[in-house]
């Protein structure tokens, strides 16, 4: 990274964290429709435990 690109580096970071959820977001009525709102949330809910695992990972390693 270069101190002189910062704004462009976070314009386009930030523009990609906003575009995959919209992206996403589209196909989730059809996960709905053949997994039922159960299912879909409990899908969901191990999409998100990776995350959880990484983020405990980063804070033992601060």
């Amino acid at each position: 990274t270069n101190i002189s690109f910062t704004a462009v580096q976070y314009a386009i970071f930030s523009s990609l964290m906003t575009l995959l959820p919209k992206l996403l977001g589209g196909y989730s009525g059809t996960l709905v429709e053949q997994l039922g709102y159960p299912g879909f949330f409990i899908f969901t809910t191990i999409l998100g435990l990776p995350v959880l695992l990484i983020i405990n990972s980063a804070k033992k390693q601060r």
